[in-house]
């Protein structure tokens, strides 16, 4: 939901506002807070917590939350080249 709710803010609140500064605030805290800090092999990323972390796993939970970082430090996807 993190990432689909930052994608939405980024959109409807063009990353300025009072209620984009609220929502990647709280981003940031919250996923800076649930980051691995145990072994080397494992530190920085995500354990698969959500609902969908059995299914999918840990490289599901870090792109999810890799990708809805990149939304707050306004990262946009790569436009295509014509040729």
């Amino acid at each position: 939901y993190w990432h689909f709710g930052t994608l939405y803010m980024a959109h409807h609140e063009q990353r300025r506002g009072s209620g984009w500064t609220a929502w990647s605030h709280a981003l940031v805290r919250e996923l800076l807070a649930l980051q691995d800090s145990g072994d080397r092999c494992s530190l920085g990323s995500w354990v698969p917590s959500d609902c969908w972390g059995p299914i999918n796993g840990q490289i599901y939970a870090v792109s999810m939350n890799a990708l809805s970082l990149a939304q707050v430090l306004g990262a946009r996807p790569a436009l295509s080249v014509k040729k």
